[in-house]
């Protein structure tokens, strides 16, 4: 058998997908709600930071209420801060001319 015949089978038993027992997929499940309602517990006590410390961080109060309002119980309300924070980030980039 030649090294080439050996790479192609090495390359067809890496397709085959991993199956995950029923706890470990039941683990990753009740990790998932716990990280989701811990984020959602941070987010709501960001509410008590004052509009410096808030835009330190890069959003603002309507950004929490938002956040809070448009997701669920189970929907993790950090996602659309980060997203937030990356766009004002972005929109207040000064492009600098180069020497």
């Amino acid at each position: 058998m030649s090294t080439i015949e050996r790479t192609l089978d090495l390359d067809l038993a890496a397709l085959r997908p991993a199956r995950q027992p029923i706890a470990a997929r039941a683990w990753n499940a009740v990790a998932s709600v716990y990280r989701t309602l811990r984020n959602r517990i941070i987010v709501t006590k960001m509410t008590e930071l004052d509009d410096h410390m808030l835009q330190d961080i890069g959003i603002d109060r309507r950004d929490i209420h938002r956040a809070l309002a448009t997701t669920d119980l189970f929907n993790d309300p950090s996602g659309y801060l980060t997203r937030q924070a990356r766009a004002r980030a972005r929109r207040s980039i000064v492009y600098l001319p180069r020497d």
